[in-house]
């Protein structure tokens, strides 16, 4: 995903500092170092990537990205949660289908390992409209945050992006329920350089 398109005319890498693609990945709750008795919850989902390289192609160097995703989650309330005047049980016993819609804004710092290959380091936020409410957090307004470590591979054609990540959704205390989400995901990714910009 996350690919500086450009590093230098030795490596075959072209030079445009703008990428475009698509990614596609899955998550859940019932993962190290979650693993919550109170809620189940999975997640399928899809991404358009949008990502700008920051400064010249070196072996180290920043860029930001773009990613607007639409999030799948199948959500079950396991446990009773009392939270005083805003108790609820809501999707208690229920899988709860959640959709979730995306506008990720994040920066990474990625180091080229060999000619073709590179590692970086990803973090992310961006506001998120939720179509259903649970026990655990509100319908509509919320934030998605994103840290992710990856590897990509530059086959000349596109670049191939492997990505685990960390992910939280939750309002700010803005409303309530926001006990919030959490996943870890693992997700491939396509990127294609747009031009020579």
């Amino acid at each position: 995903m996350l690919s500086t398109g450009l590093l230098s005319q030795s490596t075959g890498e072209n030079f445009s500092r703008i990428r475009f693609g698509i990614s596609y990945g899955s998550g859940t709750q019932q993962s190290f170092p979650f693993h919550s008795e109170n809620y189940n919850y999975d997640t399928r989902f899809y991404k358009l990537l949008l990502q700008y390289r920051l400064g010249k192609p070196r072996k180290l160097h920043f860029g930001l990205s773009v990613e607007p995703a639409v999030y799948n989650s199948r959500h079950q309330h396991l446990k009773p949660i009392e939270s005083g005047a805003h108790s609820t049980r809501i999707g208690q016993s229920n899988v709860l289908e959640v959709k979730d819609f995306v506008l990720n804004l994040g920066a990474y710092l990625k180091y080229r390992l060999l000619e073709k290959t590179a590692v970086y380091l990803l973090g992310s936020v961006g506001p998120t409209l939720s179509n259903t409410e649970t026990e655990r957090l509100a319908r509509g307004f919320a934030f998605t945050d994103i840290v992710a470590t990856g590897i990509t591979y530059d086959t000349g054609v596109a670049m191939v992006d492997i990505r685990y990540s960390m992910r939280h959704v939750s309002n700010a205390g803005m409303y309530f329920p926001n006990r919030g989400y959490n996943s870890m995901n693992l997700e491939i990714a396509f990127t294609v350089p747009v031009n020579n910009f």
